[in-house]
């Protein structure tokens, strides 16, 4: 059947309708699947977790107010060879480099239960300040660390810490993370740390700093 132009206009139109449609069906069907969910509120924290495109394992976001000035926070998360007195299951962590007061490079090792080997990350971060409010995003850099052997080296590290102060002079503290651990853990046991990992970090890094 012969077609006008306009006719064929048409219906290239309606085509590409639909195709918009389909791809607005798809963004939203995905930005549902990224909503936080709350998972516990436990000892004044609550936790947030989310799957993420890309990953077997969950992200998660804590949240918690801690009696100490952001500037204070600030000095504790960048010192990073305090992180094992503090940060959950974090055997040692040392600095690598530093580049003023904003960039680091740094190196993490977890602790693993039994029988599974500990895992390791080198992060770069850059600290971001925007009035009071304070931001330390980090991420996993390659290149920088020779792997070792008898330790994982993990495909996926990133995150930030938000530090913004409250009126009664405590700070308000959300810290997100993505942690891939590889290997051979098993998903499950890994997004079961999710939970009880931040809510540990986030009430031993208040009580480290009572205690400084």
């Amino acid at each position: 059947m012969y077609q006008t132009n306009s006719t064929k206009q048409m219906i290239n139109k309606i085509k590409l309708g639909k195709f918009i449609l389909a791809l607005m069906l798809v963004a939203n069907i995905k930005a549902q699947a990224q909503d936080w969910e709350l998972s516990t509120q436990k000892k004044g924290v609550t936790v947030y977790t989310r799957e993420e495109v890309g990953s077997t394992v969950k992200a998660f976001k804590a949240e918690t107010d801690i009696q100490a000035s952001a500037s204070e926070l600030l000095e504790v998360i960048s010192n990073f060879k305090t992180y094992s007195e503090w940060y959950d299951h974090c055997k040692s962590a040392q600095l690598i480099s530093q580049e003023g007061d904003d960039q680091a490079i740094y190196h993490i090792e977890y602790s693993m239960p039994f029988p599974f080997s500990n895992r390791d990350v080198v992060n770069e971060s850059t600290t971001k300040e925007d009035g009071e409010l304070i931001r330390i995003e980090f991420e996993q850099k390659e290149g920088v660390l020779k792997e070792s052997k008898h330790v994982v080296r993990m495909p996926i590290s990133k995150g930030y810490w938000e530090l913004r102060p409250n009126r009664d002079g405590s700070t308000h503290v959300i810290h997100q993370y993505l942690g891939d651990p590889a290997g051979n853990v098993p998903t499950g046991i890994v997004n079961m740390f999710l939970v009880a990992g931040p809510v540990n970090t986030l009430t031993q890094l208040s009580d480290y700093i009572k205690e400084r």
